[in-house]
């Protein structure tokens, strides 16, 4: 919570976060990335302008390449890459 106002995160999401998070201030950091990508929803519970590909398709394009793909246009809440290897919106939050 930050003047009042306040974001929600599921325990996964939150985990997610903290294992690619490589800043100094978590806590902060996380709540920016909420607040923003809040900000960005359709409607209040999110998922309205997603275009995300499944997990097997993700897989497919790494065999495909025969190496380890980076992600463009993911968050750190829906990348399928790991640490290092998406870009989003946020770069000074979403690392």
């Amino acid at each position: 919570e930050c003047s009042g106002r306040s974001v929600e995160i599921n325990r996964t999401h939150w985990e997610k976060l903290r294992k690619l998070y490589a800043g100094a201030d978590f806590h902060s950091a996380a709540f920016l990335l909420l607040a923003r990508y809040r900000i960005l929803q359709v409607h209040t519970k999110g998922g309205g302008n997603q275009g995300a590909i499944s997990r097997a398709v993700w897989r497919a394009i790494e065999l495909w390449a025969e190496q380890p793909v980076i992600e463009a246009f993911a968050s750190p809440l829906n990348t399928l890459a790991s640490k290092g290897r998406y870009h989003s919106a946020f770069a000074d939050v979403d690392c």
